[in-house]
């Protein structure tokens, strides 16, 4: 029988949701993986958190559902590209950056499964064949699209069954809230204020515009597809 004190220390602040999948996180920890808690949730902390492995159990992969997902997630992060914060990775059983790969990985490791999936999600008239899972992913170069660091969590690319690409953006979220960052550089302007973006047929109409906090919750995620969809659809899969 798992006890309190095996769970661990919880957050008092947490919200009522976060405060449950800690919880959660914290008995998988001790009664599935049977190890003792770690500190976090920085490299720097000294505290004890129910969520948060040891090092040395996060050396092991134990953050992942199975070695591959571990090793997928290594590789990532060894390219040491995007924004992959490796502590959190490898020690916090609550962050989205594990969950993440422990969902999409054995996706990017079997396409016809990823395939399946995709069909499933999205629909035969969708979907032909996927033809990657990637990570952390942005279109390159860099200064072309939103020149800063946001980036797709999961990256599916597809073939259509009329032979045209498509692609699926994807944001992985367990507890932490949408970004409440201002999005007001002029990339971001460009591509969703000019005569091409996404809000040009409603002009006029009210709407939030770039800079906004309301604007900030979901442009992190709308953004990528919309500077994406251009290189996309100018080659095949």
């Amino acid at each position: 029988m798992v006890t309190e004190l095996d769970l661990g220390p919880q957050y008092p602040r947490d919200a009522p949701f976060t405060a449950r999948m800690r919880l959660h996180q914290s008995w998988y920890r001790a009664s599935v993986l049977r190890v003792p808690c770690g500190t976090g949730p920085q490299p720097s902390s000294a505290a004890c958190y129910g969520n948060m492995l040891r090092a040395e159990d996060a050396a092991r992969g134990l953050n992942f559902l199975t070695p591959s997902i571990f090793r997928a997630a290594e590789a990532r992060s060894a390219q040491q590209v995007g924004v992959i914060e490796r502590f959190r990775l490898l020690h916090n059983l609550l962050s989205s950056q594990p969950l993440c790969f422990n969902l999409f990985a054995p996706l990017a490791e079997d396409l016809d499964l990823a395939t399946r999936v995709f069909r499933a999600a999205l629909g035969d008239q969708e979907v032909q064949a996927v033809a990657r899972v990637c990570f952390e992913y942005a279109p390159e170069p860099r200064h072309e699209y939103l020149n800063d660091h946001t980036a797709f969590d999961a990256f599916v690319e597809y073939e259509r069954p009329d032979g045209g690409p498509g692609f699926a953006g994807i944001e992985t979220k367990l507890t932490e809230p949408f970004s409440q960052k201002r999005y007001d550089s002029p990339a971001c302007r460009r591509w969703m204020e000019g005569p091409r973006s996404p809000g040009a047929a409603t002009r006029g109409t009210a709407r939030p515009r770039c800079g906004t906090i309301s604007y900030g919750g979901t442009i992190c995620s709308r953004l990528p597809c919309e500077t994406t969809r251009p290189r996309l659809t100018s080659r095949r899969v």
